[in-house]
């Protein structure tokens, strides 16, 4: 429990990607937390929107998605795949390239 204790913590406040929550927001802020299954190599037309969870590592860049951001964002499996990319820095299509190495995995979710 400590773990996911200390990772709330870092996602409120150490995300790169957004500004740290301040005292303010915290009566406003949901909890959801998402445990993953390990890693499994996975081909992109074998993805399942909803259900897997994706990973793409690629010359040294890795992007991860959960199984509930397509859901939510109304995609489907070859907009998941480029967002995916695009959480990476890569190009959307970098998928495709022969060296990108696809991960799928599945996740439980609890949420207040």
């Amino acid at each position: 429990m400590d773990a996911v204790t200390q990772m709330v913590v870092a996602s409120a406040t150490d995300d790169p990607r957004f500004l740290p929550v301040t005292a303010d927001e915290l009566a406003d802020l949901r909890i959801e937390i998402s445990a993953l299954t390990p890693l499994e190599p996975i081909r992109s037309e074998d993805v399942i929107v909803g259900q897997h969870g994706l990973v793409l590592v690629k010359s040294g860049a890795t992007g991860l998605l959960l199984p509930q951001v397509p859901v939510n964002q109304g995609w489907d499996r070859q907009a998941f795949l480029n967002g995916l990319c695009q959480k990476a820095g890569l190009a959307p299509t970098a998928w495709h390239d022969g060296d990108a190495v696809l991960f799928a995995f599945e996740a439980e979710v609890w949420s207040e």
